[in-house]
């Protein structure tokens, strides 16, 4: 299946990590970039606290953290996991991270770092962008990229052999219909340029749709 896709210009990573795709794909492209980059992922979800103007706890008395909380979110692959507020805490103070938080940080910015300047890196996994940490945070460390996130389910599946073949990949919208709800962010140079759409994948990369 993956010779579909490197007929119509599409290079296939399969990795067990980060790690392991960034030196495949360092091996693959040496000192040339990417039009576009995806990252078939899973979604990860955690919570945070949510925190005033000035920095402080807001109080909420009926939660039983007694301090009012918000979704945190990111993808998982089968060794990493990456919230927004890992990014945010890299970009403020990496020497806080966990040793394998900040492993998983750095390969996953070495391989957007692969993205070409204005081209696309185009993140699968279902419900990363619900929390504007993630989305912002990424395109805050990687910039001059066009960065797409999902705040709804990811509809594309692999087979039962765990391949996704490129009739699928590009047939179909990212996001279903059955599961479209919030759509789909456009990050850039930290700030969310646009969003509440759907993208379907083309032989030359994103196309947004309505």
């Amino acid at each position: 299946m993956n010779n579909d896709f490197e007929a119509n210009g599409w290079h296939v990573i399969d990795a067990s990590s980060l790690a392991d795709a960034l030196t495949k794909l360092t091996k693959y492209l040496g000192n040339n970039q990417a039009d576009n980059i995806y990252i078939n992922a899973h979604g990860y979800f955690s919570k945070r606290y949510l925190l005033d103007e000035e920095g402080k706890l807001i109080p909420d008395p009926k939660s039983d953290t007694k301090y009012k909380m918000t979704l945190d979110t990111g993808f998982h692959t089968d060794t990493d996991k990456i919230l927004g507020t890992h990014l945010q805490q890299y970009i403020s103070d990496k020497g806080k991270l966990s040793s394998d938080n900040l492993n998983s940080i750095e390969s996953f910015i070495g391989i957007a770092n692969y993205v070409k300047n204005g081209k696309n890196l185009i993140m699968g996994s279902c419900f990363s962008a619900n929390d504007e940490l993630f989305g912002t945070g990424l395109s805050s460390l990687v910039k001059s990229r066009d960065i797409f996130a999902n705040r709804d389910f990811s509809s594309l599946w692999p087979d039962s052999g765990g391949k996704i073949k490129f009739q699928d990949f590009t047939g179909f919208n990212q996001t279903s219909k059955k599961h479209y709800e919030h759509g789909w962010i456009w990050y850039k140079d930290g700030s969310a340029i646009q969003t509440n759409f759907n993208i379907i994948m083309t032989k030359y990369g994103v196309k947004k749709i309505k």
